[in-house]
């Protein structure tokens, strides 16, 4: 009974977490191509180049807090009252230096004061997120997600409705990420008086030197681990921006849109699983290997197919969204980013296993290892191949994290079976990609037969059972009742 009310506890928080993750996202997705489309590839090569670039340098304000908050506080609850208070401190002191630093590098590039602006606007709006991740990552340990999802829902519908009123306006790329800046400031505000208003816990804002010191100790690894997984993440877009210009800048981005968009559904199952990793982990046993199989398995499930449609429809894809022939040769990037997702998946669950086992040092080396092997191989690849050489070595290195991740999960006792988690699912996928180079599925409206395809080798290989079916459709039945 208590194993069937956390699965319940998971697949909620997790449905909760994927809705408003897919939805802001196709929102957001809905903005960016208006971008794209009225502001030309340039602009929106700079939008998308500066982002990249304020995701990295957030990260030392960020310091890793959102996910410690998560960890420790869902074990235990009476430590929320001082990661608030010193977490807040830390975030606002190191916020002044990460600023600096991203200054400094536009500064140093001898960018155009235009651009210069808009880098350190975006700076701006990526700070103010990163505080209201860390206020939201409050209403992950207590697992009542529905308040961040009204705090980000909010914010988003704000967003991109103001937005389109600047772009059809016929304002610029500056109206527009001002009006983003004050939209997410206020809904920092309010997730904060949320946060206040229900009470999760007593909050008492007392300072404490060494209660700071135990937060930067407990928490140091886990922002570096941070930020050597955005810099894994942003540092194609942004060498491509720094070697090759804001046009290849913009071709790439324009096919990382897509896997935006996908990416969120395995950062809303991992996020939703954390805390139930957390306790396993804490309990010893056979738990954390089960729960760590299973989010694996489904992970892959959800991969394959989506992987394969990306890929052989790239070219689809990329001039449905994008009007301007200017985007045509993102197709090919697509095409080969699409198989990153594979092993991008799977990462999501390694990850957060290691991490449940406190061995973020670990991670650590893995993520740091991979970040160089990207910044290397991209030093090579962008001179000579440009975009399609960035997408590349960004398969090559997820691949990587794959294999490292792995063997350092075997290594430490959660061993996953092969043939379970890994062979059925991929002999449906097989079974797909078999499917679609027969040359007769040609046209994206023969998906949904792919599908039904795809689903009946699941059942057959056996890499997806009835039971397991029926399961989920009982928790979304009870998921329905209950919103």
């Amino acid at each position: 009974h208590v194993m069937h009310t956390v699965s319940k506890t998971i697949a909620r928080n997790a449905i909760y977490l994927m809705g408003i993750e897919l939805g802001t996202k196709v929102l957001e997705l809905g903005l960016s191509i208006m971008v794209a489309n009225i502001l030309g590839r340039k602009d929106f090569g700079l939008l998308n180049a500066a982002y990249a670039l304020a995701g990295i340098t957030v990260l030392l304000p960020g310091f890793g807090l959102d996910v410690l908050v998560v960890r420790d506080v869902a074990g235990n609850p009476q430590r929320a009252t001082s990661y608030i208070v010193h977490g807040g401190i830390l975030s606002f002191v190191l916020s002044i230096p990460a600023y600096a630093c991203l200054w400094l590098f536009a500064m140093y590039k001898g960018h155009a004061p235009a651009e210069m602006r808009i880098i350190l606007l975006v700076g701006a709006v990526v700070f103010v997120d990163a505080a209201m991740v860390f206020v939201n990552s409050f209403f992950r340990a207590f697992q009542v997600m529905q308040f961040e999802v009204l705090v980000r829902g909010m914010v988003s519908l704000s967003t991109v409705a103001v937005g389109v009123l600047v772009l059809l306006g016929g304002l610029g790329l500056k109206e527009l990420v001002l009006s983003r800046l004050v939209i997410h400031g206020l809904g920092l505000l309010f997730a904060g008086a949320v946060l206040l208003q229900k009470r999760l816990f007593a909050f008492k804002a007392n300072f404490s030197l060494s209660a700071l010191q135990q937060m930067v100790s407990r928490s140091w690894r886990l922002a570096l681990l941070m930020f050597f997984i955005t810099v894994f993440v942003s540092v194609d877009l942004v060498m491509l921006y720094a070697m090759r210009g804001k046009d290849a800048a913009g071709l790439y981005a324009a096919a990382t849109k897509f896997l935006a968009i996908v990416l969120l559904l395995p950062k809303g199952i991992i996020d939703a699983v954390l805390p139930a990793m957390a306790r396993r982990a804490s309990q010893g046993g056979t738990g954390l290997t089960t729960i760590t199989a299973s989010s694996h398995r489904y992970l892959l499930l959800l991969a394959l197919p989506i992987t394969l449609f990306l890929a052989w429809y790239a070219p689809f894809w990329i001039s449905f969204v994008f009007r301007q022939g200017g985007y045509a040769q993102a197709a090919k990037v697509l095409a080969i980013l699409a198989w990153s997702l594979l092993f991008d998946f799977l990462n999501h669950a390694g990850n957060r296993a290691l991490i449940s086992l406190e061995k973020e040092r670990i991670v650590l080396l893995i993520v740091g290892a991979a970040a160089l092997v990207n910044i290397a191989t991209n030093l090579f690849a962008i001179p000579r191949y440009g975009a399609a050489g960035a997408a590349v070595t960004t398969v090559a290195t997820e691949m990587l994290v794959f294999l490292l991740q792995l063997a350092a999960l075997w290594r430490h006792n959660v061993r996953l079976p092969l043939s379970s988690v890994f062979l059925r699912p991929a002999a449906a996928g097989g079974v797909l990609a078999l499917l679609l180079g027969t040359g007769v599925f040609s046209h994206p409206l023969f998906i949904p037969l792919l599908l039904a395809g795809y689903v009946a080798a699941l059942f057959a290989s056996k890499g997806l059972s009835f039971t397991e079916v029926a399961a989920f459709w009982d928790v979304l039945r009870g998921f329905r009742r209950t919103s």
